[in-house]
């Protein structure tokens, strides 16, 4: 995979790497909407409290929505409990911002990379169309991985996350994963794994 890779953004280590690296993400698509992690964290909240039945849905119910909620309100140095969570903040990031995103682990034979999808939109309504990728390190620090522009999109994970589409989803979202089938096989493919 690493041949695939133009280069890497690794952020500050202060807590907020992981929206540090979603707002250069965000960038690389929008230059001149450059976002600071602040932003992420604010348009995520903002994202739980206009799709509130949704979220208190797919993440479980009103207690375990307010965590995530709760998590995205930091300060310039955060606690751990504050760090970004692929699995309560992945299906948040995906809808917020209207593209896939894919989290990587080092370990990615024991632990698979994950691919969320919207649920909430559709291709045609979507900002950008490059997945974002994050690449999770010792546990706790994201950095943002920015693939060759022309592989970019090609290497979609199969592995989506749990609740997708799911009975919540926007009727359309299934087509989030026609427009990416050929990238989840071509990744198949080149890993020599077997096609979810």
């Amino acid at each position: 995979m690493q041949k695939f890779i133009e280069k890497i953004f690794n952020p500050p280590a202060d807590g907020n790497c992981g929206f540090y690296a979603v707002a250069k993400g965000l960038s690389l698509s929008s230059p001149q909407k450059e976002k600071s992690w602040r932003e992420v964290r604010q348009d995520l909240i903002e994202e739980i409290d206009r799709n509130h039945n949704y979220y208190s849905k797919i993440l479980g119910g009103e207690v375990e929505m307010d965590n995530p909620r709760d998590n995205l309100m930091a300060t310039a140095i955060t606690q751990m409990d504050n760090l970004l969570s692929k699995w309560e903040h992945g299906p948040i990031l995906t809808n917020t911002c209207k593209c896939p995103f894919l989290f990587f682990h080092p370990d990615w034979q024991n632990l698979p990379p994950q691919t969320f999808l919207p649920n909430l939109c559709t291709p045609c309504g979507a900002s950008i169309m490059h997945p974002i990728s994050l690449n999770q390190q010792n546990g706790n620090h994201w950095i943002l991985i920015i693939f060759n522009e022309h592989e970019i999109g090609k290497l979609l994970p199969p592995k989506l996350q749990p609740q997708w589409p799911g009975a919540y989803s926007h009727q359309s979202a299934s087509n989030w994963r026609r427009v990416y089938s050929s990238s989840m096989k071509l990744f198949c493919k080149r890993r020599q794994i077997t096609c979810i």
